[in-house]
C-alpha cells in the first residue's frame, strides 16, 4: 500500500483529523514523527503542526499535509473558499471552522 492509501486508510479510521483547523504553525522540529507517515521529522524540514483539543497535537511533513488535504477534499470534507480551505460537515463538531458558501465572485 502507498502513503496516499495509508493517510487514506488513517483518516477513515480517525487517526488523522476530518478537516483543518484555521491556524497551522509551521516549525521546524526537533526529530517527533509525522503524524500521517510515522516518520520522525528532521531538524531541517518543515513541520506543520496544530493541536485540536483532546485529539492532540498533529505534525506533518509537506508532501503528507498535501495528500491528507488531497484526501479531505475527494471525501468532500473540505470546501476551498477565497484561497483559504474550510472545513464542512462533520469536522466542525471539534472546532475547526466551518464555511459552505461559495467566496465573493465564484461563479
Amino acid at each position: 500500500m502507498g502513503l496516499a492509501e495509508d493517510i487514506r486508510e488513517r483518516v477513515g479510521r480517525g487517526l488523522l483529523p476530518p478537516g483543518i483547523p484555521p491556524k497551522i504553525k509551521v516549525l521546524f522540529s526537533g526529530g517527533q514523527p509525522c503524524s500521517a507517515c510515522n516518520q520522525p521529522i528532521l531538524a531541517a524540514q518543515g513541520c506543520y503542526q496544530f493541536a485540536l483539543g483532546d485529539a492532540g497535537v498533529f505534525r506533518f511533513y509537506l508532501d503528507c499535509l498535501g495528500l491528507w488535504t488531497a484526501d479531505l477534499c475527494k471525501r468532500g470534507w473540505l470546501a476551498p473558499t477565497s484561497g483559504e480551505a474550510s472545513v464542512i460537515g462533520e469536522a466542525s463538531a471539534i472546532g475547526m471552522t466551518s464555511a459552505t458558501s461559495a467566496p465573493e465572485g465564484a461563479t
